[in-house]
């Protein structure tokens, strides 16, 4: 089959190819992994890149994994001390998640007790300007959003 707009990756971990199109036609039949959900077409899944976006970087913990992740590789413990809420389920399940998408690679060293790195792949690093961005707006309105629900808040005195 032709990719007539040549937008296309390989992931190797599901021997699959993915086409990047901003539209819907023919070649939208493919099979890939996100966010827990094998889909098969991207039509039903969703109509929208944004909707592709949130998939993979969405949730509670998966963009503080990537943020923590942008100053280099770290293991398991060093990802959790910068996210004092998440539990390790949690934390693991995101981590899967962003694996499996494509978005982190995980590194199993032969040695006892095994040690595991994480790190970003060239796609997840392509997400640190979203990340960063995401960031500067949090800071922008995170003193207005304060006071505004101060304003609100019954329990004020």
């Amino acid at each position: 089959m032709d990719n007539p707009l040549g937008l296309s990756f390989f992931i190797p971990w599901m021997n699959t190819c993915i086409l990047l199109l901003s539209g819907y036609n023919k070649y939208s039949k493919y099979t890939f992994y996100t966010g827990g959900a094998v889909v098969t077409d991207i039509n039903e899944s969703w109509g929208d890149p944004l909707e592709l976006v949130w998939k993979i970087i969405g949730g509670k913990w998966k963009v503080q994994i990537i943020s923590s992740l942008l100053e280099g590789k770290k293991r398991f413990n060093e990802i959790r001390k910068n996210m004092p809420q998440v539990t390790q389920k949690m934390l693991t399940n995101a981590l899967r998640d962003l694996e499996k998408d494509g978005v982190i690679e995980r590194k199993v060293y032969p040695e006892v007790p095994a040690r595991v790195e994480y790190r970003l792949t060239e796609m997840g690093k392509s997400l640190e300007v979203i990340v960063n961005n995401m960031n500067q707006w949090g800071k922008h309105y995170q003193n207005l959003f304060v006071q505004e629900f101060y304003k609100k808040s019954p329990y004020k005195k």
